[in-house]
């Protein structure tokens, strides 16, 4: 069976590299509300629901795609911003932020905008924590976009 677009999409969203603050540890401590920063709670939130959203774009994409709408390029940029979004709540070395810069510049290139693709995988590159596989792909992504 083929790993696809959707089910790694759907793979990503129940992946949670960080701990969960609330997680009874083996001390027997558990972490109420108030006790987590605000802003560890926030980003967990927000990246929670990124990561939904992204899922639900890419879904609607491909199901816009699959029936030949022509909304699907405004889909695939839905798609892309999204996944910009998640790029620059992650880190390039984290596994989460590599695969939010490829989806970003992949969603982009299926958005038929090739520009906004290139300004992305410059900015992408150009990060010095990107691991050289990460930038290898991004140029492997833009040279199939081409």
């Amino acid at each position: 069976m083929a790993f696809t677009k959707h089910m790694y999409s759907r793979y990503r969203r129940t992946r949670n590299p960080r701990p969960d603050p609330y997680e009874t540890p083996r001390c027997g401590f558990r972490a109420t509300p108030s006790a987590v920063p605000r802003e560890s709670r926030m980003g967990l939130m927000e990246t929670d629901e990124l990561n939904t959203l992204v899922t639900d774009a890419i879904w609607r994409a491909q199901e816009l795609e699959a029936v030949d709408i022509s909304a699907a390029p405004q889909a695939w940029a839905e798609v892309s911003s999204i996944e910009e979004e998640l790029a620059k709540a992650f880190p390039a070395s984290d596994v989460q932020g590599k695969i939010a810069r490829r989806g970003a510049v992949r969603a982009a290139l299926k958005a038929r905008d090739h520009t906004r693709a290139q300004a992305l995988a410059d900015a992408y590159l150009a990060e010095e924590a990107a691991p050289p596989s990460l930038k290898a792909a991004l140029r492997e992504i833009l040279e199939q976009g081409n």
